[in-house]
Formats: C-alpha cells, sequence, structure tokens
C-alpha cells in the first residue's frame, strides 16, 4: 500500500477563524493538561475518554489530547504545557470531499464547525485523491 502525504495550508485565515483556531489550540493544551493532572492527582485512570472531558473539541480531537499526554506523561511524568498546542491530524478528525464544480477540498475539525480549504492537486497525488474522494481508498 502507498502512503500519500498532502500538507495543507489556510490562506488568509479570517480574524474571526485565526480567533477560533488560537482557542482550538488552547482548548487542546488545556484538555491535555486536565488529563496530565488528573494521572497526577490520582482523580482517575488512564483509562480516561472523553466523557471525562468538559469542553467544545470534537471528541477526536479530545482522544488526540488524551494519546499524546498519555504518552508525554508516561515518559516525562507530570508535564506542564505552557503555550498553546497544535494537534495532529488522524483519519478520525480530516475529511476529503470533491465540490460541485470539481474543486478537491479538505476538511478539518475546529470548535465550532469544520473548516474546509481547497487544496491543488498535482499529478504525482492525482490517482491516490481520487481514490479517496471516490471512498475506493483508506484515510490514514
Amino acid at each position: 500500500m502507498v502512503t500519500v502525504t498532502v500538507t495543507a495550508k489556510f490562506h488568509n485565515p479570517s480574524l474571526t477563524r485565526r480567533r477560533e483556531w488560537q482557542r482550538t489550540t488552547r482548548l487542546y493544551r488545556d484538555t491535555k493538561q486536565f488529563c496530565i493532572d488528573g494521572w497526577e492527582n490520582g482523580d482517575f485512570g488512564k483509562s480516561v475518554t472523553t466523557a471525562s472531558i468538559n469542553n467544545d473539541l470534537y471528541s477526536a480531537i479530545q482522544n488526540q489530547a488524551i494519546r499524546e499526554a498519555k504518552s508525554d506523561h508516561n515518559k516525562d511524568g507530570e508535564v506542564r504545557y505552557r503555550e498553546s498546542q497544535p494537534f495532529a491530524v488522524n483519519n478520525q478528525n480530516w475529511e476529503i470531499d470533491m465540490t460541485d464544480n470539481g474543486t478537491v477540498i479538505v476538511g478539518f475539525p475546529c470548535v465550532s464547525q469544520w473548516w474546509y480549504t481547497p487544496i491543488e492537486v498535482y499529478d504525482d497525488i492525482a490517482d491516490p485523491v481520487d481514490r479517496l474522494v471516490e471512498g475506493d481508498a483508506k484515510k490514514t
């Protein structure tokens, strides 16, 4: 199986989108810190779930925060996150689609909604992208 990596960038996001993205990265940091603090204080075991987390992040992003916090905690013990934290995109928290006019778009969850950005599909990734859009390939 061939793996294709595509990097997408939001060009000139509006002030509203920038603020929401900043809020999302801070909520992500706070979610990771909540997990670390809970493990250090003995509030819950390592099997913490999204049901324990009360914020507006999509559950797929919360799950990613739990996984990263668990990895950081296992490696470094008590951790203090001071800056906002970017979150990784995985097979649960992105989607790809094609608009009616044939533009390929990639979507990512934020807080209030999913954000979509068009991507330019170069020849060397056209076949894998087409298979993803048609549902004939797996997201990973």
